[in-house]
């Protein structure tokens, strides 16, 4: 049994029971503010409300520093079991509050929780890679995020269930927030360390230089950060919201109050799973922009949807949910969550992925911290909202309005995304494409990609193929096209033309290949040198030879199966003849073989593993 067999259940577990705590705690504190008027310091319910997410969230903001220092320098194991030890002291201290129905004590509760969740995060995130081969990784982290919002939704329920019954609320909020603790510990015990751990002894690196070399320096990390502190800054406010708006523009109680909560929880666990099934065990960076863009849908839909109501009692859960206006409101409210599930997946996994081993438990504590802020921000804006009178679908706009503004910031500044998401919903709806042999692409540094050149849409279709954006070596005449010359711009397509058409473009290409090579990028060619005319590999040209002996690296070959034939090949003489819809969403294949070290390469070897690849038995579909 491998280490991952044996060390995702408990941790799984760990992690289920421990943000189940965290949301029963919660909730049945809110509803305790909410329902039975308890006031502090002269606030009211709402103001109270947002106070405190920000004293929950507060403690990730101050402690996420050393946190994360902790979880690159020490036992990840040994680590959790201490913080769930702690869990079960603070959980007393909680008890306590409740029994005695102070609300100082409460808050004082809420903010150790905050502070155990703050040290547990960057363990968790650290832990994962630890465990998980690459390929799991973005599979594993959508089951700990479905995990996650199953028990939000579980401990959101059973709290607001636990403080509907006023006699019984004084036994069931205490028992059961020191038992959850207690079988969180139990499960903790059950991790095993993992054979080759992470630990790394880089106490002489300090926080900011890891900000500065593995943030700053990292377009693609520093907007996975953003957007995943705006998913978390959306959410706490979202969160927030609930009560005032089940009270004020329904008029529900705690029953809709923790429907509302449920149909979110869910929606969030939908969008993980979905992201999972579309992502075919690889990060896909495709889902961002297509769930940014449902978000902000959904987002709008529900600020109409708030402005609508408050003209119709409903007297009962039952009949608001099957009323049209509640339906209308369910299925916003889900397709809010579920995209906003969707969008934050993938941004997680790419933290991960590309911060360093030994600092990064690091760089998820900034993210982590920088998460913290803009909830914290959320809590406070949301107050000051709410003493100037804002309504709840201004609120909802105006979060709609920054959402927009986070969005074309993010994909403005790392064209990755957007790119991949057009390579991949367009080569999706072409084709069905089997990927065979991904993970032969390196995940880090430089690479030369080799492939038969069959449609006009091949680099297309490998992007897809890909976890990484090659740089294309295609033919000048295609920077010439309308509209696409603009995407081939904007994906750094490197232009190259035949000696006898222009010395010139022909220089320029390899200067240009050989400084992205330089830089650790990958770079694609297709050494037949044009499409195909009649379906069969041409031979392979010199250029891959002159590069690799200018810029040793790997060279990946790749076979394209299934696409001749198709509208955008020259099987009718010239792509784009004849019948459009020839071939759509044909049984297709992109093979990928064996890298092969920069001393063994030649264009002959080269040609004709690519031509092994072209009649290799199809593998089962991935």
């Amino acid at each position: 049994m491998n280490t991952a067999t044996r060390a995702f259940p408990p941790f799984f577990a760990t992690q289920f029971l421990g943000a189940f705590n965290d949301n029963y705690f919660k909730n049945a504190l809110v509803m305790l503010i909410t329902f039975q008027a308890a006031g502090l310091w002269g606030l009211g319910s709402a103001q109270l409300i947002a106070l405190t997410g920000g004293i929950f969230i507060a403690p990730f903001f101050l402690f996420s520093p050393m946190a994360g220092k902790l979880a690159d320098r020490y036992d990840k194991v040994r680590l959790i079991r201490i913080i769930k030890a702690a869990e079960v002291m603070i959980m007393a201290i909680g008890a306590a509050g409740f029994l005695l129905g102070s609300l100082p004590v409460l808050l004082v509760a809420l903010f150790l929780m905050g502070a155990q969740s703050a040290f547990f995060g960057p363990i968790k995130y650290g832990y994962l890679p630890e465990i998980l081969p690459r390929e799991d990784l973005l599979k594993g982290n959508a089951r700990i995020e479905i995990a996650t919002f199953v028990a939000i939704l579980a401990g959101t329920i059973l709290g607001g269930l636990a403080m509907s019954h006023a006699r019984l609320q004084l036994i069931f909020v205490p028992v059961g927030i020191i038992g959850l603790a207690l079988l969180g510990c139990v499960a903790a015990w059950r991790i095993p360390r993992p054979l080759h751990s992470a630990v790394v002894d880089s106490a002489g690196v300090s926080l900011w230089q890891v900000f500065r070399q593995d943030v700053l320096a990292s377009r693609a990390v520093r907007n996975a950060m953003l957007g995943s502190s705006w998913f978390w800054f959306l959410g706490a406010t979202i969160l927030s919201l609930f009560p005032v708006a089940g009270k004020s523009l329904i008029g529900g109680d705690e029953a809709l109050i923790t429907a509302c909560l449920t149909l979110f929880s869910l929606g969030i666990g939908l969008g993980s799973f979905v992201c999972e099934r579309l992502s075919r065990g690889r990060t896909e960076l495709a889902i961002v922009p297509l769930g940014a863009a449902g978000l902000l849908i959904f987002l709008i839909d529900f600020a109409w949807l708030c402005m609508g109501l408050g003209h119709t009692p409903y007297t009962t859960l039952r009949a608001f949910l099957l009323s049209a206006e509640g339906l209308h409101f369910s299925c916003s409210l889900m397709g809010m969550s579920a995209c906003a599930g969707a969008f934050v997946v993938p941004l997680q996994t790419l933290l991960q992925e590309r911060s360093r081993e030994g600092v990064r438990s690091r760089v998820i504590a900034l993210a982590n911290m920088m998460s913290a802020l803009f909830m914290v921000v959320s809590a406070v804006a949301l107050m000051a909202a709410h003493g100037l009178g804002f309504s709840i679908p201004q609120i909802v706009l105006a979060l709609a309005v920054g959402h927009l503004a986070v969005c074309v910031y993010t994909f403005a500044t790392v064209p990755e995304f957007v790119l991949r998401f057009l390579c991949w919903a367009v080569a999706r709806v072409l084709y069905r494409i089997r990927i065979e042999g991904s993970e032969r692409v390196p995940s880090e540094g430089a690479a030369v990609l080799v492939s038969n050149h069959v449609t006009a849409v091949d680099w297309l279709l490998i992007a897809a193929s890909t976890h990484r954006i090659p740089r294309f070596v295609m033919h000048h005449s295609f920077n010439d096209l309308p509209v696409a010359k603009y995407l081939f711009r904007f994906a750094g397509v490197i232009p190259i033309a035949g000696r006898s058409e222009s010395q010139a473009v022909f220089d320029r290409a390899f200067v240009r290949i050989e400084a992205a090579l330089k830089a650790g990028e990958v770079v694609c060619i297709f050494p037949e040198g044009q499409l195909t005319r009649d379906g069969h590999l041409g031979p392979f040209k010199a250029g891959i030879e002159r590069i690799i002996a200018t810029t040793p690296v790997p060279v990946v070959p790749i076979a394209l199966v299934g696409f001749w034939d198709s509208f955008f090949s020259r099987s009718r003489g010239q792509w784009m003849r004849g019948n459009p819809l020839r071939k759509l969403r044909a049984e297709t294949a992109v093979r990928i073989g064996t890298p092969v070290s920069p001393e063994s390469v030649n264009r002959h070897v080269l040609q004709e593993q690519v031509a092994e690849l072209l009649a290799w038995p199809a593998e089962s579909a991935a």
